[in-house]
């Protein structure tokens, strides 16, 4: 009987391991597909994701399998790796700092960029939508070139996206770094960490179990048959 439970428990064991696998083969996609619908092929941006990942959901952020989902949304949103990451740090510590599920804070941050801040006042203070580009253009000259106009917009947009970015890393900054050495922040990064080598283990067991699966099925296919 306690031989029996062991090889359940290996098998348990084994099948949450290549479970792991098959959802990082799944986050790996997802983020690789993102570079490549803005133009980011490369080992260099991958590595570059998946360090982030590991950096932030063992230091007080949340689990791979969500930060892989808003990693790739703010890769989708910005075309850019680099600028990704550092969204991606500033919705974690927005969802620690102001006690906000994470993609609930991803929806926020990804709002900003966009220079939709009304609904984060709350959170970040008043932020003034900045008009400087498009009150430089007189009314003449908006209607003549309606293209100059839009240009303006987007640049009023921009600065105040950098605006309320700022205010967000002065306010929350070092919030997920604070959680993380709290005991349910200790204890979430150990278990992110264990999450993260299960996943690894999984891609590598993932071949060779495919392996053993299809000697079974052909063996099982000659019995069969006689």
């Amino acid at each position: 009987v306690v031989g029996a439970a062991g090889i359940g428990s290996l098998v348990f064991g084994i099948k949450d391991v290549v479970t792991a696998g098959e959802q990082w083969q799944a986050q790996q996609a997802q983020l690789r597909n993102s570079l490549t619908a803005t133009g980011q092929q490369g080992a260099a941006s991958m590595n570059m994701l998946n360090k982030s990942i590991e950096r932030t959901a063992t230091g007080g952020g949340f689990s791979p399998q969500e930060e892989a989902t808003g990693l790739t949304q703010f890769v989708r949103l910005t075309g850019s790796a680099t600028k990704a990451v550092g969204l991606q740090t500033e919705a974690i510590n927005l969802a620690r700092g102001a006690h906000l599920g994470y993609s609930q804070a991803v929806r926020m941050v990804s709002q900003i960029q966009t220079g939709q801040t009304g609904r984060l006042q709350r959170y970040l203070g008043i932020i003034q939508p900045v008009k400087t580009a498009e009150l430089a253009l007189t009314a003449a000259q908006k209607k003549a070139n309606p293209l100059l106009a839009q240009r303006a917009q987007l640049l009023d947009k921009q600065a105040t996206a950098a605006e309320a970015n700022q205010r967000l890393i002065q306010r929350y900054g070092g919030a997920a770094a604070a959680y993380g050495h709290t005991a349910a922040g200790a204890w979430s990064n150990a278990t992110h960490g264990f999450d993260i080598i299960s996943q690894k283990l999984g891609t590598i067991l993932l071949p060779l179990l495919t392996k053993v699966a299809q000697f079974f099925i052909g063996v099982a296919q000659t019995v069969i048959a006689h």
